[in-house]
């Protein structure tokens, strides 16, 4: 399987039979294994419905590392998957990979504390709402303050489906302090990280401004949200309509 592997990983991406714009509208926008199948059908190579299933299976778990698309869609592109294959060995594989790979993109939403502008104590797991957006600024970063000036604005229209939690990474406790008096975005609740790299460590936070969206029980939905210039405003309110 190697040679299989080797030949066939980032063919679907790669493909110039296969329309990227189908990938996106199957994938991303309205998950349809059924039209997503159909689509790969129209490159020769793939035309076997075996092969095309092993290819599609093979560069899921790609997307997934490279993080193409979001993790969400990819697992229930998975589901669909899984209840339409006339093939058992395609099943077991898709097991694997939903325990193997998806499990891994799980944070413990009891582990790390936050610290209030009151200086309170609150965990990531007494948030409820269906999608949390953890935005992470530092008190110096001047594009994070325009973001969440922006996002300060826009979040009264989504903030019954998405939770905004707005934290600060500044390695000085007293710089999160100035910056809570400096600045005011009375719609979001500002938090300290409490200097828990560890939690940094985990979700890969290195530049700043950076968020993730994960769901109340902790599930990473995607890693590698866009800014707001690369239209990260447009992607809560598509997250809101379909919650």
């Amino acid at each position: 399987m190697s040679f299989f592997t080797n030949y066939f990983r980032d063919y679907i991406i790669n493909s110039t039979k296969i329309k990227n714009r189908d990938l996106i509208s199957n994938i991303e926008w309205q998950v349809n294994y059924k039209a997503l199948l159909d689509s790969l059908g129209k490159d020769t190579l793939l035309k076997n419905e075996v092969i095309r299933e092993l290819v599609l299976l093979e560069n899921i778990i790609d997307w997934s590392n490279m993080k193409l698309f979001t993790l969400d869609s990819l697992q229930k592109l998975l589901t669909q998957f899984y209840n339409n294959t006339k093939f058992d060995e395609h099943k077991l594989i898709i097991k694997n990979i939903n325990k193997n790979l998806f499990s891994k993109y799980l944070i413990d939403l009891s582990k790390y504390p936050l610290i209030t502008e009151k200086n309170d104590t609150v965990f990531l797991k007494q948030f409820t709402t269906k999608y949390i957006l953890l935005y992470f600024f530092t008190s110096w970063c001047k594009p994070c303050i325009k973001e969440l000036t922006t996002i300060n604005e826009i979040y009264p229209q989504i903030r019954d489906s998405i939770e905004i939690i707005a934290i600060s990474a500044d390695r000085i406790p007293l710089n999160y302090y100035y910056f809570t008096k400096d600045y005011n975005f009375p719609n979001l609740e500002m938090y300290y990280f409490n200097q828990n790299y560890e939690l940094l460590e985990q979700l890969k936070i290195v530049v700043f401004p950076q968020s993730i969206l994960i769901d109340k029980n902790g599930n990473i939905i995607n890693a590698t949200m866009p800014d707001i210039k690369n239209g990260l405003i447009e992607y809560l309110f598509n997250i809101a309509k379909k919650s």
